[in-house]
Order: C-alpha cells, then structure tokens, then sequence
C-alpha cells in the first residue's frame, strides 16, 4: 500500500519507465509481447481511450 500511495500521489515519475504504448485495439499484441519477456522492456501500456 505504501509504494501505491506514493506513485498515486505523484512524486515519482513513472512516464520514463514505459518503454511502449498500445492503443486498446492492440491489446493482444501488448500481452504477446509482454509474454516474451523481452530484455529492453521495462513497463508496458495499453492506452484506453476514455472518450469512447
């Protein structure tokens, strides 16, 4: 609970630690690739469209 107060409160930047974005529609493509555990990604994000 600590660490979720903190990065909810917005004293840690985690923007730097996303190394991709997925549009929802690539959702599938986003688990694969997280499957694959690859070396070079840290955190990866599926971008939902609230306007929708």
């Amino acid at each position: 609970e600590p660490s979720i107060r903190l990065l909810g409160s917005g004293k840690i930047d985690v923007k730097p630690m996303i190394t991709h974005t997925f549009k929802f529609e690539e959702s599938v493509e986003a688990f694969e690739r997280a499957a694959e555990h690859r070396p070079t990604d840290v955190k990866l994000q599926i971008k939902v469209d609230e306007g929708n």
